[in-house]
């Protein structure tokens, strides 16, 4: 219970104090209609995301660069939690330098190698992904988009399943599962957003961002 609300507190701490980590994203002044539009999109009831008040904390800054285009909001909501997810593996990297117990260590370095990287990795893809789309393989990229976020969101539970079974130490334990719980929450934003661009455009409309559990 306490690792609970410990993580429940990370969360909260973390978004607050890196919402802004990302501002020259945000190319242009945003126009009330332009955040208005984040603001509508993150709480829409057609597309349910995991956590629609991070959505809105850590989108509202790139209202001007997204210029109420879904395709862009979907692809920034990846980028976030792209650049996130590399900010938990450097965090993760200190506390093996800090001399972690050595099971603690092993644990950390099979989730950052063995699952974010992947995670990392597929987030890229699906960007890649997204900028290149043409309208004669728009389904099939689609689709390919959908399997990596899927896939991203599947290393990051198991990242943190393992952390849960191998690491002792409770507050390591609190702190590196608020990282994750909070890089699964905004990689379930990530896909939901997705989902509502792809199902307007011929493809997938399936999601599991309701199904995200929080160790």
């Amino acid at each position: 219970m306490k690792t609970t609300l410990s993580i429940n507190s990370l969360i909260i701490f973390l978004a607050l104090s890196s919402v802004h980590s990302r501002p020259s994203r945000a190319a242009g002044a945003a126009a009330k209609e332009d955040t208005q539009f984040i603001e509508a999109t993150c709480n829409a009831r057609d597309v349910v995301l995991p956590n629609p008040s991070l959505c809105v904390r850590y989108l509202s800054p790139f209202a001007g660069a997204v210029k109420r285009d879904l395709a862009v909001l979907a692809r920034v909501a990846i980028d976030v939690t792209h650049d996130k997810t590399n900010s938990v593996v450097t965090y993760m990297k200190k506390n093996v330098s800090a001399g972690a117990d050595l099971i603690a260590v092993n644990a950390l370095k099979d989730c950052w190698n063995t699952y974010l990287v992947s995670s990392i990795g597929e987030m890229e893809n699906s960007t890649n992904a997204l900028k290149a789309i043409s309208a004669a393989g728009k389904a099939a990229a689609l689709g390919d988009v959908q399997a990596w976020m899927d896939a991203a969101l599947t290393d990051q539970d198991m990242c943190s399943e393992g952390l849960e079974k191998k690491v002792a130490d409770m507050n390591l334990k609190a702190a590196v599962l608020g990282q994750m719980a909070l890089v699964k929450q905004l990689t379930g934003n990530a896909l939901a957003l997705f989902h509502k661009f792809s199902c307007s455009n011929g493809g997938p409309c399936n999601a599991r961002t309701n199904t995200i559990v929080i160790h």
